[in-house]
């Protein structure tokens, strides 16, 4: 039997970095107050520094900021703009003193809340972070960017429940943003909440139809949830926009998790297609040409079957996974040269494999290469001490041997062997009704008529509906003279 592998080359994304950048500072109202001069030269350098921040020039705006707060130490809107340049370029402790002083000023406001709790964000102090995000909130409720860094606040905090109906609030206030629909997707999933996380994901997509972080993050999640049509669509759609706008050849792994989605739902023919464009853009890619040679067998395709499993092997010549398939597709063309071959290289990758083992048995067998089935078994008998499986077949070897010699002396020496062969097996397993048929055929042909009747009836003491030893039973206790030949050794 071939295998085949379900393998996914990613795994569910995480939450999304949602504070790619602080929220802004308050904008600040004109006040039209008179006013000593002195604080116009405030006010000036206040407004350039507004300014570079807006332009993202901070260094302009460290400089001018830092002016403003020095002319005027207690005006909270300076102090709130040059604690966000601060942070803005990487100075997190300083914008602390001067986030905190506007924050908990009665003049401080919303802005000055978020920009505090940003800045708590940034060196990990999430508690706090979400208490200043609660008053960010509290003061302008219909602020979505507030609500989401009390999400993220509470996310990296370890609340997901809260997480999520914190980002799904911010989602209802900012029902464009495809980046917090996607953050609330990742969260649904890590609470599995997987419709919802469906749902968030589905939203996010329709945002930005070309987002390939969004598409794979929802083909993920179906994929996870067993929805295969809608995780392979979604694969294709990345792959694609990795073809149009990345490599020439893409991302093979988006072409190989479709591949795999595709199959999973049944479509053998479309997911060779997702393989074998997968192996265009690697013709190393091991899963895919391990999946695409299963489907070729499945078309009764066996010659390309084989190219593909045994570009496999030579790829990663230690994974027994191609060579048992390697095997099994020569097997079935009746090439037991190239299967048994195949098998040994598997075992002796997986020399604990005992299955392996039985199908290797099963080859030699056909072969009729009788020396070599014997030490397979015996490998066998030392894997599973206790299964009658491997004795029992090196007792049929011995039976089959002594049928085609005419000495006496040497049948009666392989007679002995499967003999000694049964009853190693039934030793191993009493139960087993077919060893003990076949002891008893050994017993008949060596004529040792009682122990081969008894053993039929302790085989059909196991088993009574063993039709072959209920035959031979009945054979070897009639009343009348029976000259038939004794009974057939059988397999289990």
């Amino acid at each position: 039997m071939l295998n085949y592998r379900f393998t996914v080359a990613y795994s569910l994304p995480a939450l999304l970095a949602l504070m790619s950048a602080p929220f802004s500072a308050i904008a600040g109202t004109p006040d039209l107050t008179p006013r000593p001069a002195s604080e116009f030269q405030t006010d000036s350098s206040l407004e350039r520094g507004k300014e570079a921040c807006r332009k993202s020039d901070y260094t302009t705006a460290l400089r001018e900021l830092s002016a403003a707060v020095k002319a005027n130490p207690e005006k909270i809107e300076s102090l709130n703009w040059y604690g966000y340049a601060l942070l803005q370029s990487g100075k997190t402790s300083e914008a602390l003193v001067y986030l905190q002083k506007a924050a908990q000023s009665p003049e401080g406001g919303a802005d000055a809340w978020a920009n505090l709790g940003n800045a708590y964000l940034r060196i990990g102090q999430n508690k706090k972070a979400v208490k200043a995000f609660h008053k960010a909130t509290a003061l302008r409720p219909r602020e979505g960017k507030f609500w989401v860094g009390l999400g993220v606040a509470q996310k990296q905090g370890g609340d997901v429940n809260l997480a999520a109906e914190t980002l799904r609030q911010a989602a209802t206030l900012l029902p464009q943003d495809a980046t917090i629909w996607a953050s609330l997707g990742s969260i649904e999933a890590e609470r599995g909440h997987n419709p919802a996380a469906i749902s968030a994901l589905e939203a996010a997509r329709r945002l930005q139809p070309e987002n390939a972080t969004i598409l794979l993050q929802l083909a993920d999640l179906n994929a996870q949830t067993g929805r295969w049509d809608e995780a392979s669509e979604a694969y294709g759609a990345a792959a694609a926009l990795t073809e149009t706008r990345g490599t020439p050849k893409g991302d093979p792994n988006l072409r190989y998790n479709q591949g795999v989605a595709l199959m999973r739902a049944g479509k053998l023919q479309a997911s060779l297609g997702a393989f074998d464009a997968t192996l265009t853009a690697d013709p190393k890619h091991y899963d895919a040409l391990v999946n695409s040679g299963f489907i070729l067998y499945r078309q009764n395709k066996q010659d390309d079957a084989i190219l593909r499993f045994s570009r496999a092997t030579g790829i990663k010549p230690d994974s027994a996974l191609a060579w048992t398939n390697l095997a099994a597709v020569y097997d079935s063309k009746g090439d037991l040269v190239n299967a048994a071959a195949s098998w040994r290289r598997a075992t002796a990758i997986e020399p604990k494999n005992y299955d392996y083992r039985v199908s290797l048995a099963d080859c030699l067998t056909r072969m009729t290469q009788y020396d070599a089935l014997i030490d397979v078994c015996k490998e066998m008998g030392a894997l599973r001490p206790r299964t009658a499986d491997p004795y029992n077949r090196m007792g049929i070897v011995y039976l089959t041997e002594a049928n085609g010699v005419t000495d006496p002396a040497a049948k009666k020496a392989r007679l002995t062997k499967a003999m000694d062969a049964f009853k190693e097996a039934t030793r191993r397993e009493p139960a087993s009704a077919a060893s003990l048929n076949n002891l008893g055929v050994t017993y008949e042909r060596m004529g040792m008529t009682d122990s081969a009747i008894a053993a039929y009836r302790r085989a059909l003491k196991n088993d009574s509906a063993f039709a072959d030893a209920r035959q031979n039973l009945v054979r070897l206790t009639s009343s009348s003279v029976d000259t038939s030949p004794a009974g057939k050794a059988v397999a289990p």
